[in-house]
């Protein structure tokens, strides 16, 4: 929960069983379950077939990240490094929705049990959040 502006809280995060349970306002992102990854990646390519023009579907191993057209971790990362004037930006990740960012990032980290086509776009394939820093750490 969050704060409306007058005390009174507002919902972040609502879970629904049925597209017309979603809330008439502003929704930045759904995330969808589906019964396997394979499942994922087909509903994934006939969103982005159907709807590219307005959303993105990021397949997340059984789920779905759904955002806005254009934007990706892989977009935040630029955005952040302009934003705070970054000279680098480390990023790690472990699925297919990550892969927008392990691109973007200046050094980029997944793990070793990550899918081979995640694998491909990282730098560094770690055991652990603990050595990647340890690797980031001496960079």
């Amino acid at each position: 929960m969050g704060s409306g502006g007058r005390g009174e809280p507002t919902l972040i995060q609502a879970s629904v069983k049925d597209v017309d349970q979603l809330p008439a306002d502003h929704i930045t992102g759904l995330s969808i379950g589906t019964a396997s990854a394979q499942k994922a990646a087909e509903t994934a390519a006939l969103i982005n077939a159907v709807y590219g023009e307005y959303v993105t579907a990021f397949q997340n191993v059984e789920y779905l990240d759904i955002i806005r057209s254009g934007q990706s971790k892989g977009t935040a990362v630029q955005a952040a490094k302009q934003q705070y004037h970054a000279d680098m930006i480390f990023g790690i990740g472990d699925s297919f929705n990550d892969i927008p960012m392990l691109d973007a990032a200046d050094v980029s980290f997944t793990f070793r049990s990550s899918p081979p086509e995640v694998r491909a776009h990282a730098d560094h394939e770690v055991d652990s959040v603990a050595e990647a820093i340890a690797i980031a750490e001496k960079i």
